[in-house]
């Protein structure tokens, strides 16, 4: 129900399997720019063939080091600093920095839903767009 399964969902990868505050998966993604409706930015080594990708939404850049640790060769994350470009590149691992509203404003509205049909609330989403 979260960010980080939602995203999942958006990017179609199936069985994510939980590390600490992160999700994993190995194989294929659909493009970031098809599934959240922006244009991402990409740091390291995207060249290379992509089958072991962890994530987490919004700004958390700095688990790029969780990445490295389970041998991930793509993070992706919402925001991206100065650091993460240089820690991307000197690890050999491609960096995806999706945008923090757009990797997260998925997780809400299903949230809004289970909260809805357990109490009996109404609720409304309003998407604000945010270039961030």
């Amino acid at each position: 129900m979260g960010n980080n399964i939602q995203l999942a969902m958006r990017l179609n990868i199936q069985n994510p399997i939980p590390i600490g505050n992160t999700l994993f998966w190995q194989g294929e993604a659909n493009t970031i720019e098809q599934s959240l409706s922006r244009t991402a930015l990409v740091f390291g080594n995207h060249q290379q063939t992509i089958n072991r990708i962890a994530w987490c939404t919004g700004g958390a850049q700095t688990y790029i080091k969780h990445a490295i640790d389970v041998s991930a060769n793509c993070f992706i994350s919402g925001e991206v600093s100065e650091q993460t470009s240089a820690i991307a590149q000197e690890n050999n691992i491609a960096f995806i920095s999706a945008g923090h509203h757009a990797s997260e404003h998925y997780g809400v509205q299903p949230l809004c839903q289970h909260l809805s049909q357990q109490f009996t609330l109404k609720h409304r989403f309003t998407d604000i767009e945010n270039g961030a």
